[in-house]
C-alpha cells in the first residue's frame, strides 16, 4: 500500500493490518498488507502492542519480523511490548 503526498501515521494492530491517516485528508484501514510504502511528506510508523523484532534495513526502510516491509517511515514507535530494533550496515530513520 502506497501512501499519499501528506504527511501520515500508519498504525498496525496486527501484523499486517491498521490504520493509516493523512493529515487534512482523512483516515484508511487496510488488511493483510505485506508492503507499506509511505509518501513524499513526513510518515510515522506505529507498531502492534506485543513485542516486535523491526529490522531496519535502508534509509527509512526496512521489516517487521520478516513479515511486513515498510520504506519512505522517518519516524519508527514500538507499541507497549518489549520490541527490539535491529539496525543494518547502511540502515537509518530520522527518529
Amino acid at each position: 500500500m502506497t501512501g499519499a503526498n501528506a504527511a501520515a501515521t500508519w498504525a498496525l494492530s496486527t501484523a499486517n493490518n491498521g490504520t493509516v491517516s493523512w493529515t487534512g485528508i482523512g483516515t484508511q484501514s487496510f488488511e493483510q498488507m505485506e508492503a507499506l510504502a509511505g509518501g513524499t511528506a513526513a510518515d510515522s510508523l506505529a507498531g502492534t502492542n506485543s513485542a516486535t523484532t523491526w529490522n531496519v534495513t535502508g534509509t527509512n526502510a526496512g521489516n517487521l519480523a520478516g513479515s511486513v516491509t515498510f520504506s519512505g517511515m522517518e519516524t519508527l514507535a514500538g507499541g507497549s511490548g518489549a520490541d527490539t530494533f535491529n539496525v543494518a550496515a547502511g540502515g537509518w530513520v530520522n527518529t
